[in-house]
């Protein structure tokens, strides 16, 4: 199964990637100083101070939510790809005790 290698060495399975999409989820980094400006209603400046640090947010069945660390411009990618398998597994797992309910 082919597999898409991000510039950090994880690489995620095409099957992984298109599972998530399928069911609704998406994800992406949100840098904390938009995020606080979004919250605010605030115009958004063009220049940020550096190092900005990041979330990743997800929405899922509309509803949008971000994981509560923060990581740096470097760690994005990985962070990303944790994040889909993260929701793989969880969806997986939750449809395969469905499964194993309904054999019984």
């Amino acid at each position: 199964m082919p597999k898409k290698k991000l510039n950090l060495g994880i690489s995620l399975e095409k099957e992984i990637f298109e599972f998530i999409i399928r069911n609704g989820i998406k994800i992406y980094p949100v840098n904390e100083i938009e995020m606080e400006y979004l919250r605010l209603g605030k115009k958004i400046p063009f220049i940020f101070p550096k190092p900005i640090k990041y979330y990743i947010e997800f929405e899922q069945n509309g509803k949008k939510s971000h994981f509560k660390k923060k990581i740096l411009n470097s760690e994005i990618n990985d962070s990303i790809v944790k994040t889909y398998i993260h929701f793989y597994n969880q969806i997986k797992n939750k449809s395969d005790g469905i499964d194993k309910r309904n054999s019984n």
